[in-house]
C-alpha cells in the first residue's frame, strides 16, 4: 500500500511549498517551485501505479527522478536559509522538504529490495541461501519502519503550519484521517514480514511445515477440487529444507478417527478424512479441517509434526510453472510433461498407468514435483519475475489461496482478499449476494470438460427484490477417449444467497436418496461439528426437489444435478429478499467465484419503478464477464426519474 506514502508525502511537500514558501519570493521562483512540485507529484503517481502492477524496477525510476528534483529544490531553498532561522514558517517548510526527500529515499531503497526479492527470492529460498533472503526481508521491514516514522514526523510538521494559512488548515484536517489509515497499512506490512521471517526462519534448529494442497478441478469440490495429493514443505534457517510429496490416501490410511462424512459424500465413502476435508466453500474452513486430519494421522502425530499453514494450488498454477521452467522429461516413464499435456498424462497414469497397478497411483507427482522445484532455483531473474507476475494473476483468479495459523500472516492475506474466504456481509447489507458451489460426487474427472454459465436477472416489486438465476452446465467430454472424462457428471450444487432470502421456485434438480452403508452409531462414529451445524439446518422441499439450508450466515438452496457427456442442461432458482428503494440508496451485488470452475456470469439488474441507476444513467444495468476474478463487487446508486 505505497499509495499512503505517495499521497501523504506529496500533499505535505507540495502544499507547504506552494502556499507558504512561494508567497514570500518572486513570481518566477514561485513558478519554478510549482513546476517542480507538479513533477514530483506526477512521479509519485507513476511510481504508485508501477508498484500496484508489481513492477518495482519501473517504480524505482520515478523515485530516482524525484531525488534529483528534490535535491534541486533544496538548493533553491538554500538562499533563504537566514529566514529559516528566524521564521517558524520557513523552519517547518524547509524541514518538510528534507522530510519528503528522506521519505523518497526510503521508498527508493524499499522498492530496490522488492526488485531483488522479485528476481532472486526463489533462488535464495530454494538454493539453501536462506540467510541472505532473511537479511533482505529484515532490511525491507526496517525501511517500512523508517517510512512510517517519517510519515509521522511529516504529519507533525504540517500540523505546526496549519495556523499560517487556511489551505494548510484544511490540509491538516484532511491528512489526519489519512495518516492513521496509512499507518495501519504499514503496521500490517510490518506484521506480515515478521510472520514471514518467522515462517521460513524459525528460532534455533526448529522447522516449520507448510502444506501445499494440489486441488484437481477435474473433480470439483467446494473449495476448488479434489485433493488427490499434497506436499509437505519444510522450512528451516531461512530456506527450503525438504519436500515430501504424498498421495492424500497415505495419511488417511493411518487415521484412526471415526468421523461421519457429510451426507452427500456417504454415497462414495464411509469415513470423513483429509481427502474430502475441503468440503467447505471457504478455504479457511477447508484448510483448517485438512490440517486437523493430517495432524491426527500417525504419519505426523507420531513425530509431533504440526502444519503452520496451507496453500491451495490448482492445475493452472502447475501448468504455468511448466510453461516457464520448460517441459520435464521423466526417464522412467519415457514421458515428457509440459503445460499442454500435464493434466491428461498425469491423470492417465493415476487412473490406468503402471503406478496404479502397483498401488501407488500418485507416484508420478512425487517424481515430477522435486524436478520443478529444482528448476525454480536455477531460473534467470527474468523468468523469476515472470513467475511472480503470473502468480499475482492466479491469486486474483482464486487459483492460489492462503491459510496460516500465525495471525500476522492470516490477517494480511485476509485484508487483501487472498485467503479464499467467503465475503463478509454487514448486518445491514442491502443488495444481493451469490455463490454457486459445486461438488462432484461420483462423477469421475468430468469437471475438466464442464463449462458453467450463470445468468442472473433482478427486478423489484414494492419493497422486495426478485432474483431469477439460470445456471447452464455443458459437458464436452464426449469426444475424449478415456472413460474418466466421458462419465456422467454428478453434481451436488449449493447456491448461497443473502440471509433472509426466500425461495419462490426451482426447477431442473433431481431427487436422490442417500442411504449410508454403515450404522455409524453402532460403529462408534461421531459427527464433525462444522458439518453437523450446517446439516442440521437442511430442509427438503419435495415440490422443487431442493434443499433449503443456512451456512456462513447466509441462506442457501441446494440440489442434485446430473448431465451426460455431450449434453447441456439448465437449472433455475427464483428467490426474493427485502429491499426498500429510495433516492441515493446504494444497491450492492457481490459474487464469490468457486476456485477452478470454468465459465462466466451475466447480469441484468432493472431499477425499481420511478428510478434509474446513476452509474449507467439507465434503468437497466448490464454486466458480463466470461472469466471473472475471485470476487465481483458492484455498487449501484438509485436516482429518481
Amino acid at each position: 500500500r505505497f499509495a499512503g506514502l505517495v499521497v501523504l508525502a506529496v500533499l505535505i511537500f507540495f502544499t507547504a511549498t506552494v502556499f507558504v514558501t512561494a508567497n514570500y519570493f518572486l513570481p518566477d521562483f514561485k513558478k519554478n517551485l510549482m513546476d517542480r512540485g507538479l513533477s514530483v507529484w506526477d512521479n509519485f503517481e507513476s511510481a504508485k501505479k508501477a508498484l500496484l502492477s508489481f513492477k518495482p524496477e519501473k517504480a524505482a525510476l520515478f523515485f530516482e527522478a524525484n531525488n534529483m528534483t528534490l535535491n534541486g529544490l533544496e538548493e533553491n531553498f538554500s538562499f533563504a536559509g537566514f529566514l529559516e532561522k528566524v521564521s517558524p514558517v520557513f523552519q517547518n517548510s524547509f524541514g518538510l522538504l528534507k522530510q519528503v526527500s528522506s521519505l523518497n529515499s526510503s521508498a527508493l531503497g524499499l522498492v530496490n529490495d522488492l526488485a531483488i526479492l522479485k528476481t532472486d527470492g526463489l533462488k535464495f529460498l530454494f538454493s539453501g541461501n536462506g540467510q541472505q533472503l532473511v537479511k533482505i526481508l529484515e532490511d525491507f521491514k526496517s525501511k517500512l519502519n523508517e517510512i512510517n516514522s517519517g510519515l509521522g514526523a511529516a504529519r507533525n510538521q504540517i500540523s505546526g503550519l496549519k495556523d499560517f494559512s487556511s489551505e494548510l488548515a484544511q490540509l491538516d484536517q484532511a491528512l489526519t484521517g489519512q495518516f492513521f489509515d496509512f499507518s495501519s497499512d504499514f503496521y500490517r506490512f510490518d506484521d506480515f514480514l515478521a510472520g514471514l521471517i518467522n515462517m521460513i526462519n524459525p528460532a534455533g534448529a526448529a522447522e516449520n511445515h507448510l502444506l501445499l494442497a494440489f486441488q484437481n478441478p477435474s473433480e470439483m469440490r467446494p473449495s476448488g477440487g479434489f485433493i488427490g495429493s499434497y506436499s509437505d514443505i519444510v522450512f528451516s534457517n531461512g530456506a527450503l529444507k525438504h519436500i515430501d510429496v504424498r498421495d492424500i490416501y497415505d495419511p488417511d490410511g493411518q487415521l484412526d478417527l471415526k468421523i461421519i462424512p457429510p451426507k452427500q459424500l456417504q454415497l462414495i465413502t464411509n469415513k470423513f478424512g483429509a481427502r474430502d476435508a475441503n468440503w467447505f466453500f471457504d478455504w479457511q474452513s477447508s484448510a483448517g479441517k485438512i490440517i486437523e486430519f493430517l495432524e491426527a494421522s500417525k504419519i505426523y502425530s507420531e513425530q509431533s509434526i504440526k502444519f503452520s499453514g496451507a496453500i491451495a494450488l490448482n492445475i493452472k498454477v502447475i501448468e504455468d510453472l511448466l510453461e516457464i521452467t520448460g517441459p520435464v522429461f521423466l526417464d522412467e516413464y519415457n514421458l515428457t510433461i509440459g503445460k499442454t499435456n500435464f493434466l491428461f498424462e498425469v491423470q492417465k497414469e493415476v487412473e490406468a498407468g503402471k503406478d496404479k497397478l502397483a498401488g501407488k497411483p500418485k507416484r508420478i507427482l512425487r517424481v515430477l514435483t522435486p524436478i520443478i522445484f529444482d528448476r525454480l532455483q536455477k531460473l534467470s531473474p527474468e523468468k523469476q519475475t515472470e513467475i511472480f507476475e503470473r502468480f499475482t494473476e492466479r491469486i486474483k483468479e482464486k487459483d492460489i489461496m492462503f491459510y496460516f495459523k500465525d495471525k500476522r500472516l492470516g490477517q494480511f492475506f485476509e485484508f487483501y482478499g487472498f485467503n479464499g474466504a467467503i465475503a463478509g456481509l454487514p448486518d445491514d447489507f442491502s443488495g444481493n449476494y451469490l455463490a454457486v458451489v459445486n461438488a462432484n460426487i461420483g462423477g469421475g474427472k468430468s469437471d475438466a470438460f464442464i463449462n458453467q454459465d450463470i445468468y442472473l436477472k433482478t427486478g423489484f416489486e414494492f419493497n422486495r427484490a426478485v432474483h431469477q438465476v439460470k445456471i447452464t452446465r455443458t459437458h464436452r467430454g464426449n469426444l475424449q477417449k478415456e472413460w474418466w472424462w466421458r462419465v456422467t457428471n454428478k453434481d451436488f450444487v449449493k447456491v448461497l444467497v443473502p440471509s433472509g432470502a426466500t425461495l419462490l421456485s426451482a426447477s431442473g434438480f433431481e431427487k436422490k436418496i442417500v442411504n449410508p452403508s454403515l450404522n455409524y452409531e453402532k460403529e462408534g462414529y461421531v459427527y464433525d461439528s462444522q458439518v453437523k451445524t450446517v446439516e442440521d439446518t437442511f430442509e427438503y422441499r419435495p415440490d422443487f426437489k431442493t434443499y433449503s439450508f443456512k451456512e456462513y450466515k447466509r441462506n442457501g438452496f441446494a440440489g442434485w444435478f446430473t448431465i451426460q457427456a455431450g449434453k447441456s442442461k439448465t437449472f433455475e432458482l427464483q428467490y426474493e429478499n427485502f429491499f426498500q428503494p429510495k433516492p441515493d440508496k446504494i444497491y450492492q451485488f457481490i459474487f464469490d467465484k468457486q476456485s477452478g470452475v470454468k465459465g462466466g456470469i451475466k447480469l441484468d439488474i432493472e431499477a425499481p419503478a420511478g428510478f434509474k441507476w446513476l452509474e449507467p444513467n439507465s434503468a437497466l444495468f448490464q454486466y458480463e464477464n466470461s472469466n471473472p476474478e475471485a470476487r465481483i463487487i458492484i455498487n449501484l446508486t438509485l436516482k429518481e426519474i
